[in-house]
């Protein structure tokens, strides 16, 4: 397959598990040849994606939601976490990394899965996997529950719950 073929696929999956798992109003940005340009007080650069680090953005329970897909394999950590060093509380990155089943696991692919979001001091980082990720409301914090039910992240009002 096609190294675009397989891009095109790979979003294509992703966008199903989001629309499966409660994200709407999913906006991916076009590869095409021409880049766009970006202005900021430090100067101008021209990029392929969103900030050069995002393929899209998404709505998840009224929240703004910034997504990166890849194909087998992740999103580089520091890049993110300076992204968000200088943003609102609570903004959300949804990191996808869509790979190829293990041969013991049969044919097809699976759709793992990252958050971030910021803090006040600090970037957040969970891994959801395949698990149940659930965030319960207790104010004024709210607290992460990971399948096992053991409390250990704060983050704003958001329930996702993945297979």
């Amino acid at each position: 397959m096609h190294v675009r073929e397989r891009m095109r696929y790979s979003n294509k999956i992703a966008i199903k598990w989001m629309l499966s798992n409660g994200f709407d109003q999913i906006w991916l940005k076009r590869h095409v040849r021409r880049h766009d340009f970006h202005y900021t007080k430090n100067g101008n650069y021209i990029a392929l994606d969103l900030w050069n680090l995002f393929d899209g953005i998404c709505w998840y329970e009224g929240k703004t939601v910034y997504i990166q897909i890849k194909t087998n394999g992740w999103a580089d950590d520091e890049s993110i976490n300076k992204w968000l060093a200088d943003k609102a509380l609570n903004t959300l990155v949804l990191v996808i990394n869509v790979k190829r089943k293990p041969k013991k696991q049969g044919q097809g692919w699976m759709v793992l899965n990252r958050f971030y979001w910021k803090m006040k001091k600090n970037v957040r980082r969970k891994d959801i996997g395949s698990k149940q990720f659930t965030v319960k409301s207790k104010n004024p914090s709210i607290v992460v529950y990971n399948k096992l039910g053991d409390t250990n992240d704060t983050i704003d009002t958001v329930k996702i719950k993945t297979r």
